[in-house]
């Protein structure tokens, strides 16, 4: 599959000419052209762009001031603006997943093994803060988890699902579907009971058989079986009700987002969250959270302005659809659609008003691309 990338080019994240990094590319570019370079995948960061090609082989380019390239202590280089092979202590490696956080990276092999890079100032590559930074791909155990199904990364915080197996076969190792995170906990992101600094890997509690695992700006969501369903358990930032509940605040530990559907599929924005689901309607695409730039899927004509606590199914353009009637700077009030008006990305309900936060971080615009897994926001 030819993967195509367009927007800003910033630090040739774009995959553009050396000299055009600074360049809006308004038109798609092809990656990798000059060596009719084929992808299976693509993971998006702040400023750079990893992807798996038809061999399993992992590409990265863009900025790599954080080393989130992974290209190791001796390449300080910037900015790569052609895709550059990730290799494992100097040597090739084949990969099943690749993840981007804003300027870290984490990948798991065809063999299971999970390792993370880049920037590590909160702990989000390897649990620890002892390095800033770590410059190259670095195996992430524990003592009962070895081996990896599944990888998120969010802004400075990783979750990661253990595949139940040990390195060297039966052991003590935890059961599949575990799920540990790790880094940046200040909104409860990493669902352990607690909120505030960073945390090392650290089991999420709980008894649930995890699947898939998905990290936004400052919260987290995930699919677990839940009986004879796969439901959708939700936590960290709830600002803008991007944990599809209408509880304004944090969730420092999993909450359950079930409304009679089977989740299948899940990707988190910074402060929005979209799920594929299944039900007796067939299968539909929810979204909720902020829609200040129409993050949810609304066509113009009919943008939700502000935030909603409401999943909106996303739907063509002539569908019907509630519209929240939210004032722009109040929060807390029904949305005359069986929602609660919150606010905009960047700002928490404060006594029924929106109101700067000022932890919050604006994560910049980044490419989209063609051949890329269903749901990557």
């Amino acid at each position: 599959k030819k993967l195509y990338c367009w927007g800003s080019n910033a630090l040739g994240k774009v995959a553009g000419p050396e000299n055009q990094t600074n360049v809006n590319f308004r038109f798609p570019n092809r990656v990798g052209e000059a060596d009719e370079m084929r992808f299976q995948s693509v993971s998006l960061g702040w400023y750079h762009t990893c992807a798996l090609d038809q061999t399993s082989t992992m590409w990265c380019w863009g900025g790599n001031d954080e080393s989130q390239l992974g290209l190791g202590q001796t390449n300080t280089q910037v900015i790569k603006t052609y895709p550059t092979e990730v290799m494992v202590s100097g040597g090739s490696k084949k990969w099943a997943h690749v993840v981007l956080g804003a300027k870290h990276t984490c990948g798991i092999s065809k063999s299971g093994h999970l390792y993370c890079w880049g920037d590590n100032k909160k702990g989000q590559v390897d649990g620890t803060v002892e390095s800033a930074l770590v410059a190259e791909p670095t195996r992430i155990k524990t003592d009962k988890v070895h081996k990896f199904s599944h990888v998120a990364a969010g802004l400075e915080h990783t979750c990661a699902i253990s595949s139940g197996d040990c390195d060297s076969g039966p052991g003590d190792c935890d059961e599949k579907g575990t799920m540990y995170c790790w880094g940046n906990n200040g909104y409860g992101q990493l669902g352990i009971g607690l909120e505030g600094g960073e945390a090392s890997i650290t089991r999420v509690p709980g008894e649930q058989e995890w699947e898939q695992v998905d990290a936004g700006e400052y919260h987290t969501c995930a699919i677990a079986k839940s009986d004879n369903d796969k439901g959708m358990w939700c936590w960290g930032n709830n600002a803008s009700f991007q944990l599809m509940t209408d509880t304004i605040g944090k969730a420092n530990e999993p909450v359950f987002v079930g409304q009679g559907e089977e989740w299948l599929q899940l990707s988190n924005g910074a402060g929005h969250c979209c799920g594929l689901v299944a039900d007796e309607q067939g299968q539909r695409l929810l979204c909720n959270g902020t829609n200040n730039a129409g993050q949810l899927g609304v066509t113009n004509d009919m943008q939700v302005v502000g935030t909603t606590a409401k999943p909106i199914t996303v739907c063509p353009a002539d569908a019907p659809i509630c519209i929240p009637s939210c004032l722009s700077d109040a929060c807390g009030l029904d949305d005359g659609c069986g929602g609660i008006c919150g606010c905009a990305n960047g700002f928490i309900c404060k006594n029924g008003f929106c109101e700067p936060d000022v932890a919050a971080l604006e994560a910049p615009d980044q490419c989209v691309a063609i051949d890329g897994p269903l749901l990557e926001t």
